[in-house]
C-alpha cells in the first residue's frame, strides 16, 4: 500500500540507503496484482531517494482458508514475472490457525503439507 513505500521514502531520506536491500511484504486477493502494485510504489520511492539497492519480498502469502485457492495464488505468483526482485521468501511453512492461517502446512502437530507446500517445494526443484 502506499503507507509502505512512502514508509521507505522517509527511511531512505534518514539514511537507510546503507541496508543492503528494500525489503517488502505482498498479501492480498491478487498476489501478482498485488506485487506489481508494490513494485511501482517501491521503485518510485526509492527513485526519489536516489536509492537503487536490490528489492526483496521479504513476505508473500495467501491464506489457507481455502488451500486450492492459496496454492493456486502461489502457483501464479510464483509464475510470474520475479525479476524485479533479488529475493522471495514465502510466509509461512505452519502458523498457529488461532492467530495466523498462511500456513503452507497444517498446524496439527504433523504439519501436514497443504498444496501450496507442493507449490512451492515444485518450484525450487525447478529452480535448482
Amino acid at each position: 500500500n502506499d503507507a509502505s513505500a512512502q514508509y521507505v521514502a522517509r527511511a531512505l531520506r534518514a539514511g537507510a540507503a546503507e541496508a543492503d536491500a528494500v525489503c517488502f511484504h505482498v498479501y492480498g486477493d491478487d498476489l501478482v496484482l498485488a506485487y506489481r502494485n508494490r513494485i511501482v510504489r517501491m521503485r518510485a520511492a526509492m527513485g526519489a531517494a536516489g536509492c537503487a539497492k536490490p528489492l526483496w519480498v521479504t513476505e508473500v502469502g495467501f491464506p489457507a482458508d481455502d488451500p486450492v485457492e492459496q496454492a493456486a495464488q502461489l502457483r501464479r505468483f510464483l509464475a510470474s514475472d520475479l525479476s524485479a526482485v533479488e529475493r522471495v521468501y514465502v510466509y509461512a511453512l505452519a502458523t498457529d490457525e488461532i492467530r495466523d492461517h498462511h500456513g503452507l502446512c497444517e498446524y496439527d502437530g504433523e504439519r501436514t503439507p497443504r498444496p501450496a507446500y507442493g507449490v512451492l517445494r515444485d518450484a525450487i526443484a525447478r529452480a535448482s
